[in-house]
């Protein structure tokens, strides 16, 4: 991560992923009621979400910043950006 404040939330949001994650495994394990459950796993990936388009950002900013006047550097740059955003989408 570029920034270490960017790099700490990241792991906030993660952490409180888990945490989530944990819960639902106990609702579960107590046998609560479905639409509970199905509502904390929408959180969740909530969560998931946020956290994704927060390394995208991070992945673009820092392919663009690194980017330099070589064409072929820069077109690999693209493809890379390209990779990871294809990537994301097939999840």
């Amino acid at each position: 991560m570029k920034s270490r404040n960017k790099a700490n939330e990241l792991i906030n949001l993660l952490k409180t992923a888990r945490g989530q994650i944990d819960a639902i495994i106990e609702m579960v394990r107590d046998g609560k009621y479905c639409v509970d459950i199905l509502v904390q796993l929408s959180a969740v990936q909530g969560i998931i979400k946020k956290s994704t388009i927060t390394i995208l950002e991070n992945q673009i900013e820092k392919c663009l910043f690194d980017s330099t006047e070589d064409a072929e550097d820069r077109e690999n740059k693209i493809k890379e950006i390209i990779l990871a955003v294809k990537n994301c989408i097939k999840a």
